[in-house]
Parts: C-alpha cells; structure tokens; sequence
C-alpha cells in the first residue's frame, strides 16, 4: 500500500530504511530516506495520512495488534555521502 500509494504532495522518492517495533507490537517506528524532495515536507504530508495508512496496513495484516506508526527521517544516506566527501577530498590533497 504504501509503495503504490500516490499522496498529494510527494513527488521524490522515498524509500522505508528501517523498522523498529515495541516488544508489544503496540507501537512502530518506520526510518525513511527521502530524495529530490524535502524530508520534512515528506514527513508531514506522510503524517496527515496516517489513518488511511494503518486502515489500509490492517486490512492486508493478520495480527490482532495493529501498531500505531510514527515516521522519522533516516539521515544514514546523507551520512555516509558526506564521509565519502571526506575521504575523496583527503585523497585530493595528497
């Protein structure tokens, strides 16, 4: 559902990274890396359409426990760009 789901509003690409749930199975958090669009914006756009995610996840789920979502920006991706810079300048200078 998500990665066929077309919200208002995103046109980047925007991947699910990592998730992380509680021991219950009560609450998850969902890592996502954005491109060719503002992370922020992404997250509130993917926050106004929560409801309809979780509907549309707990139709297709057999558990009896739904989590309730919560999205955070996965900053990995810019991480290790900005390391590789880092190593590609130190060679530069040698």
């Amino acid at each position: 559902m998500i990665s066929t789901g077309n919200f208002f509003g995103i046109n980047g690409l925007v991947t699910v990274s990592h998730v992380e749930t509680t021991p219950d199975l009560r609450e998850a958090k969902v890592w996502i890396s954005v491109f060719n669009q503002d992370a922020d914006e992404v997250l509130k756009i993917l926050k106004e359409e929560i409801y309809h995610i979780q509907g549309q996840l707990f139709k297709g789920a057999t558990m009896r426990i739904m989590p309730k979502i919560r999205f955070v920006t996965d900053h990995s991706g810019e991480y290790s760009d900005e390391i590789g810079k880092i190593i590609r300048s130190l060679k530069d200078d040698e």
